[in-house]
This record gives C-alpha cells, sequence and structure tokens, in this order.
C-alpha cells in the first residue's frame, strides 16, 4: 500500500504523542478546524492503520533496545539492590531463572543436625573455630 507523506506523519505522530488523533492531524499540516474529524478518516484508512501499526513496531523496537542499554548499564551502579535487580532482569529475559528461596524441613533434632553439618564442613575447607560462652561461632575458609 502506498501513503502520502502527510498521512504518513500523521501516523508518525500520532504513535509518538500516544494516539492524540486530533493533535497529531494539526502537526502533520491539516487545518485546526476539521483536524477531529480528519483524524478519525485517517485512522479508518487500511493504508494508514498499516502505517500507524508500523510506527508502533518501531517505537517498541527502539524502546527496548534502550530499556537493555539502561539495564545493562545499571549494572554498574553503586547500589547492590539495584546491580542485584537489573542482574535478575537481565537473566530473566534471557530465559534464565533465579532460584528462589527454598525451605527444607527434617526430622532430625537440632543437635543431630549440628553434628552433621560439623562433620561436613571440614571435607568444604571450613574449619570451626571453638567459641568463648559469649561469642558468636567464627569459621574461617
Amino acid at each position: 500500500m502506498t501513503i502520502c507523506d502527510r498521512k504518513k506523519e500523521f501516523a508518525r505522530l500520532y504513535v509518538e504523542n500516544g494516539g492524540d488523533g486530533t493533535q497529531a492531524a494539526i502537526e502533520a499540516g491539516y487545518s485546526k478546524r476539521t483536524a477531529k474529524n480528519k483524524q478519525w478518516e485517517l485512522r479508518q484508512e487500511p493504508a494508514v492503520k498499516e502505517e500507524i501499526r508500523e510506527q508502533q513496531i518501531k517505537l517498541f523496537t527502539e524502546s527496548s533496545v534502550k530499556a537493555q542499554k539502561t539495564l545493562v548499564g545499571l549494572l554498574d551502579s553503586k547500589s547492590e539492590t539495584v546491580r542485584y535487580n537489573a542482574s535478575r532482569e537481565l537473566l530473566a529475559q534471557a530465559g534464565f531463572s533465579v532460584a528462589q528461596e527454598v525451605k527444607i524441613e527434617d526430622s532430625r533434632s537440632k543437635k543431630d543436625l549440628i553434628a552433621t553439618i560439623k562433620a561436613l564442613l571440614p571435607n568444604a575447607g571450613v574449619e570451626i573455630l571453638e567459641k568463648e560462652d559469649d561469642e558468636k561461632p567464627r569459621t574461617t575458609h
């Protein structure tokens, strides 16, 4: 479908301004007096409808690229929270999911669990330092 330059301009302005047809018609060069009716007529034309769709796709594509660049830029933020959220979003968009918190229930007593953990820690290269009665336990790697 061919479309004249003024109608293309109307479609571009219509998409850019968020759908204000009257304002887009005026800015595209149509009379202020007839702009309200003209914008309605234009939006009924198949060629103009198609141009509006193409302009929307173009705007969406450009916005998506800008959004991606913004997210990548946020990876260097001073805020750990901002960096974390940007990372999560980029990974999600790439199809990777970030593990959610998992709660594991175990029927063993606290004493048995502590003994099991103490037995496993040396294999992980972690040494348990004994604590004084008023200190929290410390570990070294």
